[in-house]
């Protein structure tokens, strides 16, 4: 009639075992006091003597052990005095080494000869046998002496004449150089030693001129600096930051069984640390055995105990079969988390747990005994509960259970999940119906949720104006999900859509990629990644927004910004009108002149028949040559200025850059007696920028310089270039009335001036250009007077520093 129990949804009978197994100890303690008390004097007489052996072992394990860590504290002590004694030796004799090297420094001439630093470096390896080298370094980091020691051979020293290269020794001479003071280098491994250098600057009136350099072998320092009275108990080593031995005095390693002690390496370096440890472990041969013999009494005591507990047990056996059945039984009704219920065959309650009470609010004596309705069933569907109730009673309750509503007694609702199955006596009679009842309100009111949750959820991805798509993997062809708008694109094509807009766009989530679909003749941004779909398979999730009408408004902002940026050439170099005609009328008016000349020479010549030598002719044609060059340069970087042409980012050479705008901008400057300046370094890397935008933001800030100093005392304008890392800054520095401090907010403003004539446009579309060029643009104070208008380009990755053949220049007017 029933089905076999599952895991999910256990019979009545199954969850009253399992329940109860787990509670029969507990029950069982409480159902048989007087068996326990009983059997609790009896074994209390049969663990008496093993209780006094245990407490006799106690003691004398405890008295081993005092007597252990009473040694092991006194040898660790000692090797804390060691470890600290052999730590201030080394300390006063790098100290003593120290003084001895700072003053033969002092001493040192300001030409010192090779026989000089021999008799320092004799001195000191005679001093100091640890010491393997001994350099004079000049200012310049170049090595200029090295006297080596024989008493430790190790690897060689840099060469005299060339510059230190050991990193953790260069870093240390700087310090050296700039504190004036001696310093030590961090250790510095070598093939086949490792080595400290200490840098002592030399000082003449105050100023660091150069250094000597010693440098320690560090494991030659523990064979020569402790004393073999402590060497002989402790063995050395010395310990780096990451725990690597940089030498030892012994060739054992400490292990577990041995005490050991690190102390910082003063004043060398904190970072490396003195490590002594013991040579022999503490001996504990007396103390094992004794400890083996307490052992064997014990075990002596508890098997005597166990053969004795083992006829005992026989006898209790039986009691404890007998408590056992009760206290399984009470177990099942006591200790159940599901609310079980048994009715008769008529309906009448005979048995409710207190699982059961508690669900529905009343107690045992007000539930047992009733009949149909019961309490617990709401007024407006018992009709609809008394139907189920004999359909139950026929045998036609569902084995998944039956879920109901229950009116608890304080007037709250409960849902619940009923499971009945047959009572069955032990004569094989069925006596009644055992029902299991679960609170699933808390499950129903999260399914509730869940639905209405994913009922919201699908209504706002119907509602993007993104495609939202979800498909297996290729080379499936299967289209798990699609919104409305995918819809409306691609229909239920996967390939159109899902798969093209994917396989375009296959990278990272935060990888947003524009692809352009010839099926819908639209533009798309597309978004993909890898997720976990509700049967477990890994699918491709895609949300494809439509940037068609974005994408063609860009379009025409970049081309207006063209345009604009045009426009602002054409009105900058209209400004400069009269200094370009100035500029021009004096190479034309030298060219006319020398021409003139020429030929009034050449008629005079032909009237008094003379011969005129080729070198006047040529002088004067050389230098009409130059005027016409003179005035077509001028010409050529008007037309390369003014000329439209997209924008094009090349490697280009700052210097090209200035070098143009300069040469615009002295036109100007001449005009109104104004120094230009330039400040450029030796070597320059290579930008990728236009070179036309950068040339006209440079030219625009030189000119609002130029129109600031109208007036001033002093006019000179300075333009300079720097570069550090990977940005390269120009900054344009006059001496003018500077930026008034009610227009610093507005500077950068469109259509925003100062000037009668101007647009406002030019340091606006300056910004632009530079920040399209992923630089900045921004304006100080100078404290001399006037203002400094910087901006900053990143430097070409992978260029090499360009060499400027004339180391910097002055434009003079």
């Amino acid at each position: 009639m029933w089905s076999d129990p599952s895991p999910d949804h256990p019979t009545p009978n199954v969850l009253m075992f399992r329940g109860a197994h787990s509670q029969i100890p507990q029950v069982l303690d409480n159902a048989r006091p007087g068996l326990l008390r009983s059997s609790r004097s009896l074994r209390w007489i049969l663990i008496s003597p093993l209780v006094a052996v245990v407490a006799l072992a106690m003691l004398m394990a405890a008295t081993i052990w005092y007597l252990t860590e009473s040694e092991s504290n006194q040898q660790q002590q000692a090797l804390m005095r060691d470890v600290n004694a052999a730590q201030r030796i080394i300390s006063d004799r790098l100290q003593r080494a120290q003084d001895e090297l700072s003053k033969a420094a002092a001493e040192l001439p300001s030409k010192p000869s090779a026989a000089d630093l021999r008799r320092i470096a004799e001195t000191l390896f005679l001093k100091a046998p640890e010491v393997v080298f001994l350099a004079w370094v000049d200012r310049g980091g170049i090595i200029r002496f090295v006297s080596t020691s024989e008493s430790f051979p190790t690897q060689g020293f840099d060469r005299v004449g060339t510059a230190l290269s050991r990193k953790p020794s260069v870093t240390a001479f700087e310090y050296a150089i700039s504190s004036k003071k001696p310093h030590y280098s961090a250790a510095i491994p070598t093939q086949t030693d490792v080595e400290v250098d200490l840098h002592v600057p030399i000082l003449r009136n105050g100023v660091a001129d150069g250094g000597l350099v010693a440098t320690y072998s560090l494991p030659a320092m523990l064979l020569s600096a402790i004393p073999s009275e402590i060497s002989d108990r402790i063995a050395f080593s010395l310990v780096g930051p990451e725990g690597d031995r940089f030498g030892q005095t012994r060739v054992e390693e400490p292990n577990s069984g041995r005490p050991a002690y690190e102390v910082p390496l003063e004043p060398i370096s904190k970072q490396i640390r003195l490590r002594g440890f013991i040579h022999r472990p503490v001996s504990t041969l007396h103390n094992d055995v004794i400890a083996t013999l307490v052992a064997g009494l014990i075990l002596f005591a508890v098997i005597s105990q166990i053969v004795i507990w083992r006829n005992t047990r026989r006898r209790l056996g039986a009691e404890y079969e007998l408590a056992e059945e009760t206290a399984f039984r009470r177990a099942m009704e006591n200790s159940m988390s599901t609310g079980m219920r048994v009715i008769d065959l008529k309906g009448e309650i005979k048995y409710v747990n207190p699982a059961f009470c508690r669900m529905v609010g009343y107690s045992a004596e007000e539930l047992t005994g009733g009949s149909p309705p019961y309490p617990y069933w709401p007024k407006e569907i018992q009709d609809q509960l008394g139907r189920n109730l004999e359909r139950m009673l026929s045998g036609e309750s569902p084995p998944s259970g039956l879920p109901i509503n229950i009116l608890r007694k304080d007037g709250s609702r409960l849902t619940v999940r009923m499971y009945t199955s047959p009572l069955i006596d032990q004569a094989g009679n069925q006596t009644g119906w055992m029902t299991s009842v679960t609170d699933i309100t808390e499950q129903t009111r999260i399914r509730q949720e869940l639905a209405q949750s994913q009922e919201r959820f699908i209504t706002v991805l119907q509602a993007l104006d993104a495609a939202v798509s979800v498909a297996a993997p290729a080379p499936t062809g299967e289209l798990l999900f699609a919104n409305q708008a995918y819809r409306k694109w691609f229909g239920n094509s996967i390939t159109d859509g899902h798969r093209y807009l994917s396989a375009a766009a296959r990278g990272p989530w935060a990888d947003v990629r524009e692809i352009y679909s010839d099926v819908v003749e639209r533009w798309f941004e597309v978004r993909i990644r890898s997720i976990q779909w509700v049967d477990g398979r890994a699918v491709e999730l895609m949300v494809a927004t439509d940037i068609t009408q974005e994408r063609a408004n860009q379009q025409a902002q970049r081309e207006q910004h063209e345009k604009l940026q045009q426009t602002a050439r054409l009105v900058t170099m209209g400004e400069m009108a009269s200094s370009l005609a100035h500029e021009l009328n004096q190479p034309l008016t030298a060219i006319a002149n020398y021409t003139s000349g020429a030929a009034s020479r050449i008629r005079q010549a032909e009237n008094r028949q003379e011969h005129i030598p080729n070198e006047d002719l040529i002088d004067l044609l050389t230098k009409t040559a130059r005027q016409a060059e003179r005035a077509g340069q001028v010409i050529r970087r008007i037309r390369g200025f003014v000329k439209r042409s997209d924008p094009i980012r090349r490697p280009t050479d700052p210097r090209v850059i200035l070098a143009d705008s300069i040469g615009l901008a002295e036109i100007d400057a001449r005009e109104h007696a104004i120094e230009l300046i330039q400040k450029v370094p030796e070597h320059l890397p290579l930008l990728n920028v236009d070179p036309v935008l950068i040339e006209q933001v440079l030219l625009n800030l030189i000119k609002n310089g130029i129109d600031a100093m109208r007036g001033a005392q002093r006019r000179v304008l300075t333009v300079e270039v720097s570069f550090a890392a990977d940005q390269m800054m120009f900054s344009v520095v006059d001496r003018g009335h500077g930026v008034p401090q009610a227009i610093r907010n507005r500077l950068f403003d469109s259509f925003y001036t100062t000037k009668s004539d101007g647009m406002g446009m030019g340091l606006n579309i300056c910004r632009s250009i530079i920040e399209s060029h992923q630089g900045r643009l921004w304006f100080e104070d100078n404290p001399d007077g006037g203002c400094t208008f910087r901006f900053t380009l990143p430097v070409q990755p992978e260029s090499t520093p360009q060499k400027l053949s004339i180391e910097s220049e002055a434009v003079k007017t």
